[in-house]
């Protein structure tokens, strides 16, 4: 597997930090075997390079009937999840959010059940409040 160069990112780095600890941490709870997997991909154009953070499960998936809720905050597809795996149904929905306000976003690229998930964060490479200095980082 080849390298590329290092690639420098403007950004809040708080806010990577949580989108990614947030789809992480779902993909680990809701994956008892196999891999996870995390792909970074950067796409350049002249206006507007984005960064996209892929994370890849062989979970327990999302039914395609629950897909439009996932992102709801609170939203459960099992109430029991909340008492066994403790979670509070606000990982994605934070995420979301936070991409958001990074003028990026998160999307759910596949997911079925017993076969796993496949989430994206889409991230503008250069993002600064207006008013501000974003913090860079190298990737």
């Amino acid at each position: 597997m080849g390298y590329a160069e290092a690639l420098e990112l403007f950004t809040d780095v708080r806010k990577v930090r949580q989108i990614l600890v947030n789809l992480l941490a779902n993909a680990i709870k809701f994956s008892t075997s196999g891999d996870i997997v995390l792909l970074l991909r950067f796409v350049a154009d002249d206006i507007d390079p984005l960064v996209y953070f892929e994370v890849i499960d062989r979970g327990r998936g999302i039914a395609v009937e629950d897909h439009e809720h996932i992102f709801d905050a609170f939203w459960q597809d099992d109430p029991a999840i909340v008492h066994t795996m403790g979670s509070t149904g606000l990982g994605l929905s934070v995420a979301r959010e936070l991409a958001r306000l990074l003028g990026g976003d998160v999307l759910l690229v596949r997911s079925a059940l017993a076969r796993g998930s496949t989430f994206v964060a889409a991230l503008p490479a250069r993002y600064a409040k207006p008013g501000a200095r974003a913090s860079g980082f190298m990737v």
